[in-house]
C-alpha cells in the first residue's frame, strides 16, 4: 500500500506517519440519485451529453444502496450528505430509501432545490433531519425562472416555511437551514435582496460560492470574474455590502474561497507559493462522495473516481484515494483541482501540516521513533 511517510512531534512524543492515512471521516456525501428535476444554465446536468456518461442520470441501485449504508457504519462519519448531483427528493420513495441512514447516528443532512410541492408527509420527515441546504440564487422570480429553470421563490418559500413548521409542532428546533446562492453576473445586483429574504423566513446560514466555470455554454450563466475592472469594483460593492447587512440581520454568512479572494482584490493567476503549488483541500481525508453507480471520488467537484463501493476492505483506504492523496501532497494536481473555487491555492509543506494535524488529533497513531 502506498505510503507518506513524514517525522511528526506531537506533544512530547515523535515519530513517523502516513500522511495518506485514512482517518474518521467528517462527511460522507451519498448520491442518492443522480437524476434532477432542474436544469440550471450553469450546472453540468443541462447538457444533454453530461446525462449520458455512465452514473450520471439514474437512481442508486438498492444493492449499492446496501454498501452505502455498510460503509457508513463501518467508518462512522460524524454527518452524512445523502445527496449529490442529483434532487434525493425526485426520486421514487426517496424517504424509504433514505430511511435506514438515519438509525446510525450521524448527523443527517440533505441538499435539495425545494422545487416541488412536498407533501405533507416529506415535510415531517424533512423537519427531522439535523440540516438542510437548499438552493436559492435570488428570490427575484424572474432571474431565479431564467437561470434555475422550472422553480418559484414562492415555493421554495412554502417549504421551507412549512418544514420549520413541522418542527416547532413538534417540539423541535428542526434542521439548520442553509441557503446555497452561486454567485454571477446575473444576481449580483439582487444579493442584499436575498440575504433580507433569508432572513425573513428563517434561514440559519447564506452561503455564497463564485460561479468559476471556463466553458459554459450559456450567456446567461457568467461568473463575475469575466466582468471588465470598473464593472467588477461594483460586483464587489454589492458583496460587501450584503456582507455588511448580513451582519446587522444577524445572519450567519460564508464565503466560499475563491469568491472572498476576488473580494480582497487577488487573483489566482498571481498566489506566489514558496513551495510546490497546490490546493488547501482536506476533503480527500475529510469528506468523500459515494455516486450512484457505486463509484468512489474524493471530493463532490472532481470527475476522478478513485474506487467503488464493490472493491474489498475499506474503500477510503485503498491503493486509489491514496494515490489522490499524494498527488495533492506532491503538488501534482489533476485538472479538476486546478480550477476548483472550494479550496484556495497554497504550497504542498502547508497542506501536508494540515494534513498532520488532522490525522494527530484524529488518532492515528505515531510509528515510534527507535530508542
Amino acid at each position: 500500500m502506498l505510503k507518506f511517510p513524514v517525522q511528526v512531534q506531537a506533544g512530547a512524543s515523535s515519530g513517523q506517519l502516513d500522511l495518506l492515512s485514512f482517518a474518521r471521516p467528517r462527511q460522507l456525501m451519498i448520491e442518492m440519485t443522480s437524476r434532477c428535476n432542474l436544469r440550471c444554465v450553469y450546472c453540468p446536468k443541462a447538457d444533454p451529453a453530461y446525462n449520458q456518461l455512465p452514473g450520471r442520470d439514474e437512481d442508486m441501485a438498492p444493492d449499492w444502496r446496501q454498501r452505502a449504508l455498510d460503509l457508513v457504519r463501518e467508518t462512522a462519519p460524524q454527518q452524512v450528505m445523502l445527496s449529490g448531483t442529483g434532487e434525493t427528493t425526485f426520486m421514487q420513495d426517496w424517504m424509504e430509501a433514505v430511511r435506514p441512514f438515519r438509525a446510525l447516528g450521524s448527523r443527517l443532512m440533505m441538499i435539495s432545490n425545494f422545487g416541488r410541492n412536498l407533501s405533507p408527509e416529506e415535510i415531517d420527515f424533512l423537519s427531522e433531519f439535523d440540516a438542510l441546504t437548499v438552493s436559492i440564487d435570488t428570490c427575484d422570480e424572474a432571474t431565479m425562472a431564467a437561470v434555475r429553470k422550472k422553480v418559484s421563490v414562492a415555493r421554495i418559500t412554502h417549504n421551507v416555511v412549512m418544514v420549520r413548521g413541522a418542527a416547532r409542532r413538534s417540539g423541535r428546533r428542526g434542521p439548520e437551514i442553509n441557503v446555497n446562492c452561486t454567485v454571477q453576473i446575473a444576481n449580483i445586483d439582487k444579493l442584499k435582496d436575498l440575504a433580507a429574504y433569508c432572513s425573513t423566513v428563517g434561514v440559519d446560514i447564506l452561503t455564497l460560492s463564485s460561479l468559476f466555470e471556463p466553458d459554459l455554454p450559456s450567456e446567461l450563466a457568467q461568473g463575475i470574474e469575466r466582468l471588465p475592472a470598473d464593472r467588477l469594483a461594483a460586483a464587489r460593492q454589492h458583496v460587501l455590502e450584503t456582507i455588511a447587512l448580513c451582519r446587522d440581520l444577524g445572519l450567519t454568512l460564508q464565503i466560499q474561497p475563491r469568491l472572498a479572494a476576488l473580494l480582497d482584490g487577488t487573483s489566482e493567476d498571481a498566489v506566489h507559493v514558496p513551495n510546490r503549488k497546490t490546493r488547501l483541500c482536506m476533503q480527500p481525508w475529510q469528506q468523500y462522495t459515494v455516486a450512484a453507480d457505486g463509484k468512489l471520488f474524493p471530493c463532490c467537484v472532481t470527475s476522478e473516481h478513485v474506487g467503488d463501493l464493490a472493491q474489498p476492505g475499506n474503500p477510503l483506504d485503498g491503493d486509489g484515494i491514496r494515490a489522490f492523496r499524494r498527488r495533492l501532497l506532491e503538488g501534482d494536481m489533476p485538472d479538476m483541482c486546478r480550477h476548483c473555487s472550494n479550496a484556495p491555492l497554497g504550497d504542498n509543506v502547508t497542506l501536508m501540516s494540515m494534513v498532520a494535524s488532522f490525522l494527530v488529533e484524529s488518532g492515528v497513531p505515531l510509528q515510534r521513533d527507535a530508542a
